[in-house]
């Protein structure tokens, strides 16, 4: 009798798996939607300005719902990732020292998009800046370098988890003002 409940075991088991769609590694062809999707998406460009380049980020409503979520200027809502060509990345630098902040959320209509410019500042012209809990960062980037670049949003602040920009790598020119991304 065990020898029986352990053959049909077996057999359901065999069944099922023949039954369920794979692929040749294995995992099922059509994997479930994430429930935990976010609610917006991040992007951003850098564009030529007059004394020099400016980062414009860009949060996009995915839901197709209004949405309410913290503001890119929000001490911990964007932070950039910068690396050298070779991926290595560079520590960036703080340049000021900042108050308390007010906090201010934006609400995005369905399929609305925002955008948001960080131009830059200081007397090393700092780009990518980004305002943390108590400082203002940026960093100084060299004429002629390759740089791969990703911004981080944290739609719902520091105690939320951030959605990422695709990277990108950028080239300067010798002047700092013209900006190809590949």
């Amino acid at each position: 009798m065990k020898v029986f409940s352990m053959i049909v075991i077996l057999g359901a088991f065999l069944i099922q798996t023949a039954l369920s769609p794979a692929t040749e590694t294995g995992k099922t062809a059509n994997p479930p939607v994430r429930e935990d999707s976010p609610r917006v998406a991040v992007d951003f460009e850098l564009v030529r300005g007059n004394e020099c380049c400016e980062v414009v980020v860009t949060i996009i409503d995915q839901l197709g719902e209004q949405v309410t979520a913290e503001h890119p200027a929000n001490r911990y809502a964007l932070t950039f990732i910068v690396m050298n060509e070779l991926g290595n990345v560079i520590a960036p630098t703080g340049f000021a020292k900042v108050k308390a902040a007010t906090y201010e959320d934006i609400v995005l209509k369905p399929g609305e998009v925002l955008e948001h410019r960080v131009r830059a500042s200081g007397t090393d012209k700092y780009l990518f800046q980004f305002l943390s809990g108590s400082a203002l960062f940026g960093y100084k980037l060299e004429a002629g370098s390759i740089y791969r670049i990703v911004a981080i949003y944290r739609p719902d602040g520091k105690d939320g988890e951030g959605i990422c920009s695709k990277e990108k790598i950028v080239r300067f020119d010798a002047h700092l003002h013209e900006v190809r991304s590949n």
